[in-house]
């Protein structure tokens, strides 16, 4: 069965002179996806940051944190359109950037959680049992935490893994933004394969911006690079981090002479 493509062409119904990057939002108006899994690669600066969050709220995908940074695209929704074959029970949106910041919230969290029990449990004027009522929130804070994904237990790369686990469902829009950022070489893998099995067995649409050859590899994916504000299609061979890690690969002593 087909996978219906939840996100099937973006356009520009408003423009607007002050937003970012417009070369090459302008240049992407009309934009058509047609497969389940479509990748954007492109050098630091390019703007693959800024089309995949652009996308993310015109198909009003579900951010992990909303900034203040992220405030100019909700400001400026209505701009875009976008037209769809089915409509997703599910849209997220995945940066590892935010993933982290948000881990770090989650962390100090836990640490005040921590710090305040231990306070309670070394008050002598306080009865057992108003030490239990007292402890309490803050044990329910920590549980609240735990649900996702046990992340005081994992490393950043396994959180992001449990986490986007967790938010996987089948006939679902999920829109990535550069995760290779918390993921090392063999979990970014582990995240291209999870991408491949749900495009081809959960009717699940991705779009991934990525500098990394590891997830650009996902079988039967669109790529496209993104250079002098211009979306160009690309084999997975062709794209210029793949290109710049097998010369690497194969001069790797004398990159260094």
């Amino acid at each position: 069965m087909k996978t219906p493509l939840y996100l099937k062409q973006f356009w520009l119904k408003d423009p607007r002179d002050n937003y970012p990057f417009l070369p090459l939002v302008k240049q992407a108006d009309g934009f058509v996806f047609r497969r389940p899994v479509t990748v954007f690669c492109g050098d630091n600066g390019a703007g693959k940051s800024t089309l995949a969050k652009i996308l993310a709220v015109a198909s009003d995908c579900v951010f992990v944190a909303k900034g203040s940074s992220e405030q100019v695209f909700f400001d400026n929704a209505d701009a875009f359109g976008v037209s769809r074959e089915g409509y997703p029970k599910r849209k997220f949106y995945f940066s590892a950037e935010d993933f982290i910041s948000y881990i770090r919230v989650l962390d100090e969290k836990k640490a005040d959680a921590y710090a305040a029990i231990d306070e309670i449990d070394r008050d002598p004027l306080m009865s057992d049992y108003a030490k239990r009522l007292a402890k309490s929130p803050h044990y329910e804070t920590l549980e609240g935490i735990d649900r996702y994904g046990e992340m005081g237990a994992c490393s950043h790369g396994e959180s992001f893994l449990a986490f986007f686990d967790a938010r996987l469902s089948a006939n679902g829009l999920y829109i990535i933004d550069e995760p290779e950022a918390a993921l090392s070489g063999e979990n970014q893998y582990r995240l291209a394969y999870r991408i491949h099995q749900a495009a081809k067995e959960m009717n699940c649409q991705f779009v991934i911006c990525t500098h990394s050859p590891i997830v650009a590899a996902i079988p039967q994916a669109d790529i496209y690079e993104i250079a002098d504000d211009r979306l160009t299609p690309k084999a997975w061979d062709e794209v210029e981090d793949v290109s710049f890690y097998k010369l690497f690969f194969s001069r790797k002593d004398k990159m260094f002479s």
